[in-house]
């Protein structure tokens, strides 16, 4: 290998030099070679730490370099001068894997016209190892995630499938319950028109047998609007309902519960005793909101202590209807904060579904549902709805 200061011309020993020094300072390693001989002509401080210590200055660039014996195949000299063998002017870069270093290089190459007047190739060659590493860290992760992704959109199509078995049963199943519920809603209206005589009490009880099962029909008929209420997919349809008239039809279906455990409802409004006639507007459908307090209810009805009072409350807000539900006794701290979830109880003989679905159909509604648990020896349930605009 020449070095650049054995050049006889001192004016090409001047710009030898001049090169010599650009090229030392920068951070990379560079190499010049021959483009017509191959010869290594210089190599900067960096690349010679590659290079051994006793090299044969005789062979050519490909040998020295990257152990190959004949001229490498990403050798781009060709490119890098013109038919007349000077450069071209263009300069080439590329990445190639550096076997005998194994390393990455990214390599900046372009002809020169050295101070001596041969046309020259210079490489500057960048060490990209750490990012080719990353670029592979990337890649695995990417292909990762397209497994996962895969595997994902496969769960999901199963879990549409489930979704719409589910849906398949919930059809069967209340195709079978409503033959039974055929019997509870005519045999009433039959007994009364075959027996006018009856007295006013067992006339009372057949009405309330029939209404009980025309609600169950309903609500057999609602189920799967609560599967579309977990989906998210429920579409509502509101209309003007007066709240109040509801809780008291929920508290009187409620009434065989009560007598059951020796308890009382009392009904107000803004804190005191509801008037018959009151009448207190939200924005809402009557089946969700009659399965929202019934659900409410009974649960308070089961959680009081015998002979005790439920009190419900019907106040206002600014846009909202607050309906307070509130019993005596205290929902058990381990409870508390999964209230609303799923399943959660604190009843032996509970579903755990109660509440859960009262807060979908008060989020439905654009509601909320909240626990109140302030009160000492008290379990208090606060359910806002939105009021009825003006008609």
């Amino acid at each position: 290998m020449v070095s650049l200061d054995q050049m006889s011309p001192s004016t090409n020993v001047t710009e030898g030099m001049l090169l010599e020094t650009y090229f030392e300072v920068i951070p990379f390693d560079i190499y010049v070679v021959d483009v017509h001989t191959f010869e290594l002509v210089y190599a900067n401080r960096l690349m010679r730490q590659h290079l051994p210590a006793s090299m044969d200055r005789a062979q050519p660039c490909h040998l020295l370099l990257y152990q190959e014996p004949a001229p490498c195949r990403f050798c781009k000299i060709r490119q890098l001068v013109d038919e007349h063998g000077l450069p071209s002017m263009q300069t080439h870069v590329y990445e190639m894997y550096d076997e005998p270093r194994e390393r990455w290089l990214q390599l900046h190459e372009k002809a020169i016209t050295w101070p001596d007047g041969r046309t020259m190739k210079y490489t500057i060659a960048v060490d990209i190892s750490e990012l080719k590493a990353m670029q592979n860290r990337l890649a695995e992760a990417h292909a990762r995630m397209a497994l996962m992704n895969k595997e994902l959109q496969a769960q999901n199509q199963l879990l549409q499938e489930h979704l719409r078995l589910r849906e398949d049963v919930e059809r069967m199943t209340r195709h079978d319950l409503k033959s039974p519920l055929t019997p509870i809603l005519n045999f009433p209206q039959m007994i009364l028109e075959d027996h006018p005589e009856l007295p006013p009490r067992t006339v009372e009880a057949l009405e309330c047998i029939a209404t009980a099962g025309s609600k169950i029909l309903n609500l057999v008929s609602k189920t799967l609007d609560l599967l579309r209420l977990e989906q998210g997919t429920y579409v509502l349809r509101p209309e003007p309902l007066n709240v109040l008239a509801l809780l008291r039809s929920a508290l009187r279906d409620l009434d065989p519960l009560l007598r059951q455990r020796g308890a009382t409802c009392v009904l107000q409004h803004a804190g005191q005793p509801a008037e018959k006639g009151a009448c207190l507007l939200v924005a809402a459908e009557e089946l969700l909101c009659y399965s929202l307090f019934s659900n409410l209810l009974k649960n308070a009805a089961e959680a009081s202590p015998s002979g005790a009072e439920v009190v419900v409350d019907v106040t206002q807000e600014p846009g909202m209807a607050c309906v307070r539900v509130e019993n005596q006794g205290e929902v058990p701290a381990v409870v508390r904060q999964r209230f609303f979830e799923k399943y959660a109880t604190a009843s032996k003989d509970g579903t755990g579904l109660g509440t859960y679905v009262a807060k979908l159909i008060a989020e439905v509604h654009g509601g909320a549902v909240v626990l109140d648990t302030a009160q000492p020896g008290r379990t208090s349930v606060l359910v806002r709805l939105p009021l009825a605009g003006p008609a």
